[in-house]
């Protein structure tokens, strides 16, 4: 089995369910034999603020191969899957968009001129990790993809060209496509566990820079010039709470950015520190670990004395 790691460095792990444009894909049936589905890690507990971490398997016993666009929601990029989500008040949340598309320094990237195919043998599955936090359909109104407590109906959809070459590894951008959907997964969120962890979740929907706590490699030390202190200032409120470790690598990170920039080296592994203690937190959430690994490793490679730019 192959599995893939997919890290939403847009904003909020930034859902990124954005559909490509080559034309809006007809709704296909996957073959029989074929399954997609999403799963969540077994015995987990989600609570509100918590980014889920959510497998997508594809799963072949066709008797033939079963080929499909790498699914993909990189930032400034044809996203070649999309998610929807229903929320418990039945709220539908099925085109989203990387905030990067809208908040990063480039507006419009050149398209490619191939898209990936993965192809999956029979008798064969593969794996593709997704983290779901965030929607930001455009720059001045972001949205929580799961806003309340209660159970949210979710599936993802792959594309899958109508006709390509036997043993092609791409397919040109604009081939005919169609979708298919995955089984349905139910996914439940549970309120803050207490008293303290309520009222630092009211306090965070609240913040202007709410977003960087989730997907600090957005910071910009000149666009977000009040996000250090505003978000410092939550840590020191809500210590105890489940969402200070979230907020405190922020911290840690944005400091090690703003230093790196000045070439203060010392405030940088200060900045290192911060995340490295945050990173040995056993009870940090598989979905945010995962992204902080990502982030924690460029910074251990950019103090390294090898770094041509330090």
């Amino acid at each position: 089995m192959k599995v893939h790691s997919i890290l939403f460095t847009a904003v909020l792990g930034c859902a990124l369910f954005t559909q490509i444009t080559m034309g809006a894909p007809l709704s296909g049936t996957a073959p029989n034999g074929v399954k997609i589905q999403l799963a969540i890690p077994e015995g987990t507990t989600f609570y509100l603020g918590d980014p889920l971490v959510v497998t997508l398997k594809v799963g072949n016993a066709s008797g033939n191969s079963f080929s499909f666009i790498l699914p993909s929601a990189e930032r400034f990029a044809y996203k070649t899957i999309l998610f929807h989500i229903i929320a418990p008040d039945q709220t539908e949340f099925r085109e989203i968009e990387s905030l990067g598309i809208y908040d990063g320094p480039m507006k419009i990237m050149s398209p490619p001129r191939a898209l990936r195919l993965v192809t999956v043998p029979s008798g064969k599955e593969t794996e593709f990790n997704f983290v779901l936090d965030y929607d930001c359909p455009v720059l001045t109104r972001r949205r929580w993809l799961f806003p309340v407590s209660g159970e949210y109906k979710v599936k993802a959809s792959l594309l899958v060209p109508e006709q390509f070459a036997g043993g092609a590894e791409e397919v040109a951008v604009g081939t005919s496509m169609v979708t298919i959907e995955s089984e349905t997964l139910a996914i439940r969120v549970a309120p803050p566990p207490n008293k303290q962890d309520k009222e630092a979740y009211k306090e965070l929907r609240m913040l202007k820079y709410d977003f960087l706590v989730y997907a600090p490699d957005q910071f910009d030390p000149e666009k977000h010039s009040g996000a250090i202190s505003e978000i410092g200032s939550f840590v020191k409120r809500h210590t105890d709470s489940r969402y200070a470790d979230y907020a405190s690598f922020f911290v840690g990170y944005a400091r090690f950015v703003e230093d790196e920039r000045g070439k203060n080296r010392e405030g940088m592994q200060k900045g290192f520190d911060e995340c490295q203690r945050i990173m040995s937190t056993k009870a940090l959430p598989l979905a945010f670990r995962t992204k902080a690994e990502t982030l924690y490793s460029q910074m251990l490679a950019r103090l390294s004395p090898k770094s041509g730019s330090r």
